[in-house]
């Protein structure tokens, strides 16, 4: 649904039923509600960060980064954050592939691009 671009809502009630299913006064799978509580993290914190990058990087259609050194400092610790949690998780394969390419694509002919490939290919290898 994510992927396909539902509604976060969508998202949101998919997910919370999901975890209904497995709580344990439902279905008592522990391991699955874990899995399921930590994707749906996964995907609150992309879309974070997503709308982070579009709030402060895109304008006029165009991802623009000049005099934003702050924000970028911030956006990398953001997504060092989500990656850190997520990249040793194969369940969340798709999740960390969407964040390794916003990466690549704001970056891309920009003076942080060299910094942004190293740290991209890095997790590329790790995906």
């Amino acid at each position: 649904m994510n992927r396909n671009h539902s509604s976060f809502s969508r998202v949101k009630e998919k997910f919370t039923a999901a975890m209904k299913r497995f709580s344990p006064n439902k279905g008592n799978d522990k391991e699955l509600l874990d899995k399921c509580e930590k994707h749906f993290k996964a995907v609150r914190e992309k879309r974070s960060l997503i709308m982070y990058a579009k709030e402060n990087f895109l304008k006029k259609g165009e991802w623009n980064l000049e005099g934003l050194f702050d924000e970028v400092l911030q956006f990398e610790q953001k997504a060092s954050h989500f990656i850190s949690q997520f990249l040793c998780d194969s369940f969340l394969s798709e999740e960390i592939r969407d964040v390794r390419c916003l990466l690549q694509e704001i970056f891309e002919g920009t003076p942080y691009e060299s910094h942004f490939n190293g740290i991209c290919q890095t997790i590329e290898t790790l995906e």
